[in-house]
């Protein structure tokens, strides 16, 4: 038992330490510069910075066309907790009623493979479906956002 507790808590200090090093190099919620080895790992980093404190995901959606990934869910504290929007940049517009607890984003993986997962799009909070826009815009087919669409 105690070497699984032991586990556990590694697992969760490296976590700590790659968002830790990913909030403090992030400049912008792009990633395009450095990009990261997994669609999500871009996703996390990007909401990470656009909300300014440590997150984890719950995914709803996760697909892929070529090299495309479309990823949404919930944004979660470290700890699985939903996020109390009152204590980051969305506070405002928390309080006033115009953010949903939810994250959306478009992530491309580099076609020369030089920077990995590239966080293209990402909506946090969205009370719209901004992904819609994001198909056309790319050239991207319906497919790829599909779960998304049936459960708004």
């Amino acid at each position: 038992m105690v070497p699984e507790l032991m586990l556990k808590v590694i697992r969760f200090s490296m976590l700590i330490v790659v968002l830790s090093i990913g909030a403090l190099s992030c400049s912008t919620v792009s990633t395009s510069e450095r990009g990261s080895a997994t669609p999500r790992l871009a996703v996390i980093m990007g909401i990470s910075e656009y909300l300014q404190m440590p997150i984890t995901l719950q995914l709803d959606a996760s697909n892929t066309y070529q090299n495309w990934a479309y990823l949404s869910g919930f944004p979660l504290t470290l700890e699985g907790n939903p996020i109390d929007y009152r204590l980051t940049p969305l506070s405002k517009d928390f309080e006033e009623g115009f953010v949903d607890d939810n994250f959306a984003a478009l992530v491309r993986f580099a076609e020369d493979g030089s920077n990995g997962w590239e966080l293209v799009e990402l909506s946090v909070g969205a009370t719209d479906a901004p992904f819609i826009g994001w198909l056309e815009q790319y050239s991207l087919p319906a497919s790829l956002i599909e779960n998304m669409v049936e459960k708004r």
